[in-house]
């Protein structure tokens, strides 16, 4: 069942677009039917593979998916070179729906849908792919099979967070949002419901450039509250504008992206908290730890021009409840009395190489943000 590529998709000369909120919105609604089916089972000419895919489609992630099954267009525009790959992923995977998973009122799979599953299983691919841009009509399940080329890329899901978090953030931050952190004088009081007007912007500027004799050493009181990690915005889908748009900044499509910001962003941690020398633990699966930490120094990370692009201030403790080893980093290279908007928890208990060699960077907002703040922070 594999889809080819096609080459004469219609573009807009010379067209840059932003992706509309009609596309984000619709990516969105589909998040988690697009996580769900691997594009290697798209691609896979396999009766087994058919079968685990169709299965995917039946569970709950695709639900809202099947619901739209019928619609023969989608909200993302094909003519738009930024939408059109995941126009392309929605439309891809309806017709991988209908070509083999398609069922009737009572619940059996259409003759040609299983028809084309056993052919497959039998390793014939005599099948004609009349390759368009358009979806056939849906439930005449007579599948003419006009396919477009498969949009979504496939990825190692190599997750690997052993009790560490990322390194690679070079000047352009390979930080998911991008040098975005919102300066104070856009920021909202988010302890209470109005605005406060700042007279001077963000001491927590990601483009400054120092040298390490700018650095002052800092205490972990200074990174005193309670923070949630990003990542359970994340799963819940309400970060979908986010994902567009740093998709949209690396050039990449939709799932994609997505998968570069889970591998990110997954570090196991869902909520720590910070108060004097003692730092705290909440696991995803619920347990906690909880140790006092002293400050060792820092490390830097520099980008390829040899500038500093980070500081990491380094904590370690004794004590065998918790991590041996922390960094944090909120963006600031010296001591600073304003409130963290947001900062990168980066731990392991072998060492604070391993911390810096890692390719995960967790990204906890303050606990007490909603959705929408935390959308804020990002964007």
């Amino acid at each position: 069942m594999r889809f080819n590529f096609i080459s004469s998709l219609l573009l807009t000369a010379g067209a840059v677009f932003a992706h509309s909120s009609e596309c984000a919105d619709e990516l969105s609604k589909y998040n988690t039917c697009i996580s769900a089916i691997d594009s290697k089972l798209l691609n896979s000419n396999t009766e087994a593979d058919i079968k685990t895919m169709c299965s995917k489609f039946y569970s709950d992630d695709c639900q809202t998916f099947l619901s739209d099954i019928n619609l023969t267009n989608t909200n993302c525009d094909i003519t738009n070179d930024h939408e059109k790959p995941d126009a392309l992923t929605i439309l891809n995977l309806r017709i991988a729906y209908l070509k083999y998973c398609a069922t009737d009122n009572n619940g059996s799979t259409c003759p040609v849908s299983r028809h084309l599953a056993e052919d497959a299983g039998e390793g014939n691919e005599s099948h004609t792919h009349d390759e368009q841009t358009n979806v056939t009509e849906p439930h005449t399940h007579e599948h003419t099979h006009d396919e477009q080329t498969n949009a979504t890329e496939s990825h190692t899901h190599e997750h690997t967070h052993d009790e560490q978090t990322n390194a690679t953030e070079s000047h352009t931050h390979e930080h998911t949002h991008e040098h975005t952190e919102i300066n104070k004088e856009d920021s909202h009081d988010h302890a209470n419901a109005n605005t406060k007007e700042q007279s001077s912007s963000h001491n927590h500027d990601h483009s400054t450039t120092f040298t390490e004799a700018d650095i002052k050493p800092r205490k972990l009181a200074e990174f005193n509250g309670d923070y949630q990690s990003v990542y359970l915005y994340f799963l819940d889908g309400v970060l979908a504008d986010y994902v567009v748009q740093q998709a949209e900044k690396k050039n990449t499509t939709y799932a994609e992206q997505k998968e570069i910001i889970n591998e990110k962003w997954n570090c196991g941690v869902s909520y720590f908290s910070v108060k004097d020398n003692t730092i705290s633990f909440i696991y995803e699966d619920g347990r906690k730890e909880s140790a006092e930490y002293v400050p060792t120094g820092f490390a830097t990370k520099k980008n390829e021009k040899g500038e500093i692009s980070s500081t990491r201030y380094k904590f370690e403790t004794k004590s065998k409840k918790a991590p041996k080893y922390v960094m944090l980093n909120d963006h600031c290279h010296e001591p600073s009395t304003e409130e963290i908007t947001h900062v990168h928890l980066h731990f392991s208990n072998i060492s604070y190489d391993d911390i810096m060699n890692s390719k995960l960077i967790s990204f906890f907002v303050q606990k007490r943000y909603n959705a929408d703040e935390t959308r804020e922070v990002l964007l």
